[in-house]
């Protein structure tokens, strides 16, 4: 249930075993997919002890929860925003989330940004997306969509979490590289509040 966590960790990071910590005591923004930590430990190893209800806390304060799963589960009960996804289909959400950000300029241009490659051929994967057909896939209205792919890239400190739920399916490896774009492409990496 882990080896897309591992593969996308050896190409973007160097490492297989490199996976990002999340700082859920200063995150506004939390966008957890195939997750679902009320009932899971938060991240793998359990980096983040009590994440959920730290992250809950944020909430309290302010803090926006976004679940993204086909089920209701026991963190969707708890989330502000439950997107039931299409089983499997987490990854055509994630890639209108990108196409979004990217089509609206909402990117984040600082070190982050500097220090990935192949982002010219990202665009150009984005570019012949479309944001219909994606949502049609992933069986949610294209408005939703824009509103959550906004509200993340314009919140203050945010982070994209994948989980299990993102792994366990056919196109799981390009669902867990895509959170780490979304983290990237919005200077969510190694930063408060981020990953």
């Amino acid at each position: 249930d882990q080896n897309a966590m591992h593969v996308v960790a050896e190409k973007m990071y160097g490492s297989a075993l490199l996976a990002p910590v999340s700082d859920v005591d200063n995150c506004d923004y939390f966008l957890l997919v195939g997750a679902n930590p009320a009932v899971s430990a938060w991240n793998w190893l359990e980096s983040v002890p009590g994440g959920w209800r730290r992250a809950l806390a944020r909430q309290q304060q302010g803090a926006t929860i976004v679940v993204v799963d086909p089920v209701r589960t026991e963190s969707a009960e708890k989330s502000d925003v439950h997107l039931p996804v299409r089983p499997g289909q987490d990854w055509a959400l994630l890639l209108a989330m990108v196409k979004v950000i990217l089509d609206a300029g909402l990117e984040h241009r600082g070190a982050c940004a500097e220090l990935a490659v192949g982002t010219d051929r990202l665009r150009a994967l984005v570019a012949e997306a479309d944001l219909d057909d994606l949502a049609a896939r992933c069986d949610l209205p294209r408005d939703q969509i824009v509103d959550v792919a906004t509200a993340f890239a314009t919140a203050p400190r945010a982070m994209v979490v994948t989980r299990t739920g993102v792994s366990l399916h056919l196109a799981g490896t390009v669902g867990e590289w895509l959170g780490h774009v979304l983290n990237v492409i919005t200077g969510r990496m190694d930063r408060p509040g981020g990953r």
